[in-house]
């Protein structure tokens, strides 16, 4: 699976900078959030899932890009 480049990335300091890349990138997002809309969350996984080219696990990404949005003012 690793020579096929299908390898998960389950690192969550490799994937950090990848969430804190996107939600500075996508600041309506981030806003409407913080408005009560809790659906860009999807939008914004998926863009980080992009951003990995696909090899980002999609339930830590989930978990890092709530628990910094969360933690906004």
């Amino acid at each position: 699976m690793e020579a096929k480049g299908l390898r998960q990335i389950v690192d969550v300091a490799a994937l950090e900078p990848l969430v804190d890349r996107v939600l500075a990138a996508n600041a309506d997002a981030v806003a409407r959030f913080k408005s009560g809309n809790a659906n860009v969350v999807g939008a914004l996984i998926g863009l980080v899932v992009k951003e990995s080219k696909g090899q980002g696990q999609p339930k830590i990404i989930s978990d890092l890009i709530r628990a910094k949005l969360e933690r906004l003012p």
